[in-house]
């Protein structure tokens, strides 16, 4: 699955997944599903689940959400041991008495069906349950019903989106991963409709004593998790392709306008459908794949085997989309990585959800291995590596971050769909294609997936995989690389290498710490490192730094005069952290350094600088060099920080000598964009935020173009446009934006825009009637909201604001998710600078308890950690800031 972990994070339910205690197990479920669209998107349906029971028990224990069981109509029959017929089929006695229970708490979906008899270890039986339900309506998860144009005529549509654990909204189940069983579909359906799953249809029969109605069977599923489960009834028209092996690859969209721009999602799926299967050696299964395009889709895409679903707007381009290369690129990425999929999470299937970047961390990985090879001149590696770097460092430098693996059962498993899973996991995968080669990780992949396919399986299995292909001395000595790779997947946060030289002698020592500068053991960390005379940028470790080790120290043959740097290739998910003299050595020569590694200086020393772990002297003056830099991809670091440390100027005597000073470092760059610049949107956002004279001319003059023509203004730039007008608008932009709000559609990417620029106000009485809005406990006038997304945009503009309304009224918004709130209070944290706010956010947390659900309060006060930093920050580096800013404004006009 992939999309914005804003949409991901409040999709998903946060509660505790309640384990099932696997005493009997499913090897198949035969379902049927009718959707009744006019009696407000019901739905009927039944199911029959073939079991084996692992070990004596006298009950059932499955999930069931919010469907209606029929009580009745439950039957339970004993098969024979042998493999199922008809005529082996036997009645077990005392049916009438099952009962059903519900459970409550960290138990909630669990439908438990007790048995008035035993059921024998080894015994196979099947369950049967006839139930009714309602699909959601309001958002595209679970399953799901919607309503669409075509041309003039509204029609509906019921389709699927399970994972992580929704499948039980359709059907009783064994929602969790390790459950692998086969699926045989069948649909009810308008005879005017067409229905798809996972496999081809068998055929289309009349329902019967339903006129106008008919049935769809599908052919079996391969074994596969429940979440994989994926249908759709509509009336979409289609478009296919042959893949190379001759299967049928078909797009899905709501129009035939549409499916006329669908030949680039034929072009991509076909190229990287090829590509994958070469590249594994391992042939997809399913005997068709079928690209779903459903509007407003929750994400950005959802792997359900043989019939993916997508945002309809980001792989069917229009001719304005795709005249711009960023839009073509985030399609091939987007597509490559649900097909990445197929490999990793639907053949092979992750034991729990605590191992569920195996399946997101690869798919991004190779999404931009595929996509790099498909456009070979974009430089999209570079891209793809410098952005998934910044995402994945800044979630992983919060003390509310997480390891990558973690104890599902214990954690939200909602809340692993995020930075942390899919940009972490990727730059693992990648450090150890650049450690060990490309090569040996391919074929140890090839291997994995073969031994495992149709199975389920850890990380260790590739570790121990990996480990027999490398040649000796690859590893630590006497460390086995499952355990070397224990200390990134298991511990929260990453390493920075602090580097202390004698300029004297030439000796260097490397120690280690924690970017979150906590106490809790270290890191197995592949040393590479050269020299200004060497200039050896090989991603092969020099030597490894153990996580009990204090210090390491060795000599060079660089010279006083020679800067030092590691982390070659920025192969390793780790900063360095350098002497000032270092650090200038470095600086002075940036522009002669390899791309990947001014990438990785900039980086380090701008967050390093951010957190206070290095002067921020330093941090301003390698700003200096980017009025030299030519390359696009070195400036996204620099765009990542500026609105980072312009929080931390909000309201100070330091603010106008920042923004001073940073209009002119932007303000020429800005003048070079194009519309295929990879930074492009970055640039344009920070430069509008800053007050780039340009950039607000510009997105006035696009906003007049937008109130005409709304598709004129590149989706990508539509938000800062939006903001920047309300900024420098008055009274009548802000309601011109409100009217417009109500009268779009709910779950638009525009309505969401609208709804996050109207806090870019300077007003402040507009900006209290929007915080009060935001606040809002019925639905009002202007439509449906989502409090979260207004809250966390005025904590960025206006942190004072938020706090101050909420403790004048002492009372929370009603925000239902933990997982949400504590989203918001990070936000606010973000923005929180001096002691006043600080002291707010504190009682804010304390009033929080019962809504982040947790009473440890050394969990609860790691969101207070965040400002703390950043006030402490103020103290310590402001003023040496504005003294920097005051000697270059001097030189300047000498």
């Amino acid at each position: 699955m992939l999309g914005t972990w804003t949409q991901l994070l409040l999709l998903l339910p946060a509660a505790l997944a309640a384990r099932l205690p696997g005493t009997v197990v499913p090897e198949g479920y035969r379902i049927f599903l009718r959707p009744d669209f006019e009696a407000g998107c019901s739905f009927s349906g039944r199911v029959d689940i073939t079991l084996t029971a692992l070990s004596d028990t006298n009950d059932i224990i499955l999930h069931s959400k919010h469907l209606k069981i029929d009580e009745e109509s439950i039957s339970f029959l004993e098969l024979s041991r042998q493999p199922e017929t008809d005529s082996t089929r036997m009645p077990r006695d005392g049916i009438d008495n099952i009962t059903i229970s519900e459970g409550q708490g960290e138990s909630k979906h669990l439908l438990r069906i007790g048995l008035p008899q035993t059921l024998q270890k080894g015994g196979r039986y099947v369950l049967s349950i006839a139930y009714n339900g309602t699909m959601n309506k309001a958002k595209s998860v679970g399953i799901y019903c919607r309503q669409y144009k075509h041309g003039n005529q509204t029609r509906w549509l019921m389709s699927a989106s399970f994972e992580p654990y929704l499948a039980r909204s359709a059907f009783p189940c064994f929602d969790e991963p390790g459950f692998k069983a086969n699926f045989s579909l069948k649909l009810g359906h308008p005879t005017d409709y067409i229905a798809i799953s996972n496999m081809p249809a068998v055929g289309v029969q009349p329902l019967e004593d339903q006129d106008g109605w008919s049935v769809t069977e599908f052919e079996t599923t391969p074994p596969m998790s429940t979440y994989l489960v994926g249908f759709l009834v509509s009336q979409y028209p289609s478009r296919s392709v042959k893949l190379s092996d001759g299967r049928p690859l078909t797009v899905w969209a709501s129009s035939e306008q549409k499916l006329q721009a669908a030949d680039l999602a034929l072009l991509y799926g076909r190229k990287h459908q090829q590509f994958f299967s070469e590249y594994f050696q391992l042939k997809d299964p399913m005997p068709k794949i079928d690209f779903l395009g459903i509007r407003h889709y929750q994400a950005g895409g959802l792997e359900n085997w043989g019939i993916i679903s997508f945002e309809e707007r980001l792989i069917i381009l229009d001719s304005a989309s795709r005249s711009r290369r960023g839009n073509r690129l985030r399609a091939s990425s987007l597509i490559a990585h649900e097909l990445v999929h197929i490999w990793f999470g639907n053949l092979v299937t992750p034991k729990y959800w605590d191992d569920i970047w195996l399946s997101e961390g690869f798919s991004s990985y190779f999404a931009t291995v595929a996509t790099d090879n498909m456009f070979p001149t974009n430089s999209y590696d570079i891209q793809s590596f410098v952005q998934s770097r910044l995402a994945a460092m800044s979630a992983d430098s919060l003390p509310t971050t997480h390891p990558l693996k973690v104890d599902a059962a214990s954690h939200p498993t909602g809340d692993l769909f995020d930075e942390i899973t899919y940009h972490k996991g990727e730059l693992i995968v990648r450090m150890l294609s650049m450690m060990f080669g490309e090569d040996k990780l391919k074929s140890a992949l090839q291997e994995y997936l073969e031994e495992h396919k149709y199975g389920l399986a850890s990380d260790t299995d590739i570790w121990n995989t990996l480990e027999n292909k490398l040649a000796p001395g690859s590893l630590p000595e006497g460390v086995s690389l499952a355990e070397v790779m224990k200390t990134w997947t298991g511990k929260a946060g990453y390493p920075v290498l602090i580097v202390t030289r004698n300029y004297t002698t030439g000796q260097v020592t490397v120690s280690q710490m924690s970017i979150l500068d906590r106490d809790d053991g270290g890191w197995w960390i592949p040393v590479s490192y050269t020299d200004a005379k060497q200039r050896n940028y090989t991603a092969v470790p020099r030597f490894w730094l153990s996580p009990k080790a204090m210090n390491y120290t060795f000599n060079t043959s660089a010279t006083a005069n020679d800067w030092i740097l590691f982390n070659t290739r920025a192969a390793g998910y780790y900063s360095a952290r350098y002497d000032m003299t270092n650090s200038l050595l470095l600086a002075e020569d940036l522009d002669r350094l390899p791309l990947l590694e001014r990438i990785q200086v900039l980086g380090d020393i701008l967050q390093l600088g951010y957190l206070g772990q290095t002067p921020i002297e330093l941090s301003l003056d390698l700003v200096l060099h980017f009025k030299a830099e030519l390359s696009p991809f070195p400036w996204f670091p620099l765009l990542e920080y500026v609105p980072k440390y312009m929080a931390l100027f909000r309201g100070t005597e330091g603010e106008q000598g920042f923004v001073n000073f940073f209009q002119g470092v932007l303000g020429n760059e800005f003048n070079k964009l194009t519309k295929d610049s990879p930074h492009n949107k970055q640039m344009f956002k920070v430069s509008c935020r800053i007050g780039v004279k340009n950039c607000t001319e510009m997105a006035l003059s696009m906003f007049e173009e937008w109130k005409t023509n709304s598709s004129k203004v590149p989706e990508e730039l539509r938000y800062s446009v939006l903001c920047t007008a309300v900024e420098n608008g008055n009274a009548s932009t802000w309601q011109y934006l409100e009217e417009k709000y109500q009268n779009l559609k709910d779950g638009c990417k525009e309505k969401k825009d609208i709804l996050k620029a109207l806090a870019c106000t300077t007003d402040k009485k507009l900006s209290n009637k929007y915080l009060h809005w935001a606040l809002e406990t019925k639905t009002s006038k202007k439509g449906t909201k989502k409090s979260d997304t207004m809250l966390k945009a005025i904590a960025e503009r206006d942190p004072s604001l938020l706090l101050s309304t909420f403790v004048k009224e002492s009372s929370l918004p009603r925000i239902s998710k933990s997982m949400r709130w504590k989203r918001i209070l990070e936000k606010v944290a973000l923005n929180v600078y001096n002691e006043e706010q600080l002291n707010q956010l504190k009682n804010l947390v304390e009033e929080s308890r019962e809504k982040l659900k947790s009473a440890d309060y050394h969990e609860r006060n790691k969101i207070v950690d965040i400002a703390v930093r950043n006030v402490e920050w103020v103290k310590g580096s402001q003023k040496k800031a504005v003294e920097w800013f005051s000697r270059i404004k001097r030189n300047q006009k000498a």
